[in-house]
């Protein structure tokens, strides 16, 4: 309608009235204007020259237009609205019909608005099937993504599930993105550890069991014995007592490193630990006083020459255990004639003990299971001396209580170094 306007008003600007009135129905007929469009040109004064609504035609013409959209033409203004009639809501638009820069009339063309409201029904229609597509898809890749993101989660809860019920043979196979794939991630990795934990429970049920089972089975027998043929000969009764009370002091033993085992593992998660500063070297000149006659009688020549005074913050006896369970166990592995010596130093945040012997040392796939619990590489030796296979394992253990570490290095027949390391205080 706009275009329209500004072609008719482009080209009446140069004609007279009398030349408008004779030429306007044919410009309506190029510019395929229907009967049901009003067009209205009007003067500058706002009379109007032409007007094609056939009914009121006689009536309006050379009457004078004032309405809103007229005046603001003949004011040079281009403008269009909607405007209510009797028939209901039309649209409209008014220019200005120009001459040499100024205005000498008007332009205003109106039609009914039942086609546009057809085309924004239309169109209204469209957007309504594009909603409900939209939505559509939508739902269903809400509903795809939705089951990538829960099925590692079911799957995980399915496994925490069969978990509670003893069942810890499978992991979730599930490859998810982001957070979820770390959470599976995590719990197989936690899987791994239980698994691995078990194993090693049920191990240590299955040692600790053997290992009670053999001095117990030892004392069965000499009651028996006692019982049957002991009464009648005091000097055998003594033996027999003398045997007996061996086997007693070995469950002892057994029984005392398995409870200071117990303790030092429920220490590890105790955050309430009480440490106090003190100062290695006098734990490791401990050690070595209550050790010597025991080297000494095994023919070893236990060494410990340190000037370095080194403070940790520890527990002392625990410390005490470590460094002295770490050196009776180089010298009962070590050869009469052989060595064992202690070192002391520090390296910069950590204190690093050293136990060096020249005994029989070990392969490299014992190194890795000399810290198990009752794990002996020589069963009969450590039973003549009477080792109960948990030293090592206290010493581990106490060292990690600490926030340390063990190293060992170790050639069969050259003997073992084994470094402590805690953290200075």
């Amino acid at each position: 309608m706009m275009t329209k306007a500004n072609i008719i008003a482009t080209d009446i600007s140069q004609l007279s009235t009398e030349e408008i009135e004779d030429t306007m129905d044919d410009n309506l007929v190029q510019l395929n204007v229907g009967k049901d469009i009003r067009v209205i040109v009007t003067d500058n004064e706002a009379s109007i020259i032409f007007d094609n609504t056939v009914n009121i035609y006689a009536d309006s013409k050379g009457k004078v237009r004032l309405s809103g959209m007229v005046l603001s033409a003949l004011k040079g203004q281009t403008v269009y609205n909607k405007v209510q009639s009797s028939g209901g809501v039309n649209t409209a638009c008014s220019v200005p019909i120009m001459n040499q820069g100024s205005v000498t009339g008007s332009v205003y063309i109106e039609a009914s608005a039942d086609e546009i409201g057809t085309v924004i029904s239309d169109i209204e229609k469209s957007m309504n099937w594009l909603t409900l597509l939209l939505c559509v898809t939508v739902g269903i890749i809400s509903i795809m993504f939705a089951n990538m993101l829960t099925a590692p989660v079911e799957a995980l809860i399915r496994k925490i599930k069969s978990f509670s019920e003893n069942d810890q043979k499978n992991k979730i196979d599930i490859k998810a993105p982001g957070e979820i794939g770390e959470l599976v991630d995590s719990f197989n990795s936690l899987m791994d550890k239980i698994s691995l934990l078990e194993q090693k429970r049920t191990e240590f049920v299955s040692n600790a069991s053997h290992e009670l089972k053999t001095p117990l089975s030892s004392i069965k027998l000499i009651c028996d014995s006692l019982l049957e043929s002991g009464a009648d000969n005091p000097e055998m009764t003594g033996e027999f007592l003398n045997d007996m009370n061996n086997e007693v002091d070995r469950l002892t033993r057994i029984i005392n490193d398995l409870l200071d085992l117990t303790k030092m593992d429920a220490a590890s998660y105790d955050t309430n630990k009480t440490f106090i500063t003190s100062n290695l070297k006098d734990i490791i000149t401990g050690v070595v006083s209550s050790l010597t006659n025991i080297a000494e009688k095994s023919g070893v020549t236990l060494n410990f020459n340190s000037n370095n005074d080194v403070f940790v913050l520890m527990e002392e006896n625990k410390i005490w255990e470590a460094i002295y369970n770490i050196t009776d166990n180089a010298i009962k592995y070590t050869q009469e004639g052989g060595n064992v010596n202690i070192y002391l130093e520090k390296e910069n945040k950590d204190a690093i003990v050293t136990v060096q012997d020249t005994g029989i040392g070990m392969a490299n796939d014992e190194i890795k299971k000399i810290f198990d619990r009752f794990y002996r590489i020589d069963k009969a030796r450590s039973r003549e001396t009477g080792g109960t296979g948990l030293g090592l394992s206290i010493a581990l253990s106490a060292v990690k209580m600490h926030g340390g570490h063990i190293e060992v290095q170790s050639e069969e027949g050259k003997g073992s170094t084994f470094r402590i390391f805690l953290p200075t205080a």
